[in-house]
């Protein structure tokens, strides 16, 4: 499972602990590789969005963003709605696994794999001074990968990796190769039993443990 990383240093302390139960339920119930964590390095973050015009003060409306990827930012409802925050986590993680970078979804869903090679090495900015971006250049450097590639050949937390590639692909730097995707191999094990009125109530209970009942 890919190990996804999502925070919120700077919500009120309730919406941080709803959103980590958040997370955690939906690394359950719909098996997305998110984590909540503490502290950086984060693949995505959830933030307050920034203040609109002769507001009373309130947070109105909150904004998902991952690193690199400004074309994956949504800015959703709030007081939270758990489909908003699953339906982007899914919609991301999905983009950053193999063959599903954000600029390609529709070349992933038709059943390509989409790499990415270096057309020309990478400013000392892009690279920042950092052993694991200089691996992961150089890597890329010699053939076309994507952040799954990256991870397994460094070691690295394929976010890591992915907002690598984010940085790399908006300086224009990258080239990308398309490939076939290999067929899934067919699984034998039962699908997991869902319930929406299970998922429902859970979500119910977690929001009255800390005290968002009445939002």
């Amino acid at each position: 499972m890919p190990g996804f990383r999502i925070g919120a240093p700077a919500l009120p302390a309730k919406d941080i602990a709803y959103i980590r139960a958040l997370v955690r339920l939906f690394s359950y119930s719909d098996k997305l590789g998110w984590s909540f964590v503490d502290a950086a390095p984060y693949t995505a973050v959830v933030a307050e969005a920034p203040p609109a015009a002769n507001r009373s003060g309130a947070i109105d409306a909150l904004l998902l963003t991952m690193p690199g990827h400004a074309q994956l930012t949504q800015k959703i409802a709030y007081p939270i709605r758990a489909d908003q925050l699953r339906d982007w986590l899914k919609r991301v993680g999905d983009a950053l696994l193999p063959g599903g970078a954000p600029a390609n979804a529709a070349s992933a869903s038709a059943g390509y794999t989409v790499r990415y090679k270096l057309r020309r090495w990478p400013s000392v900015l892009q690279l920042d001074g950092d052993p694991l971006r200089i691996r992961m250049a150089t890597q890329m450097s010699r053939k076309a990968l994507s952040a799954a590639d990256l991870a397994g050949l460094t070691g690295a937390d394929i976010g890591v990796c992915a907002g690598f590639i984010g940085v790399l692909h908006k300086a224009g730097l990258l080239a990308e190769v398309t490939a076939p995707q290999p067929p899934a191999p067919a699984s034998t094990a039962p699908a997991p039993a869902s319930s929406a009125g299970f998922t429902s109530s859970l979500l119910n209970n977690i929001r009255r443990r800390i005290g968002l009942a009445g939002k």
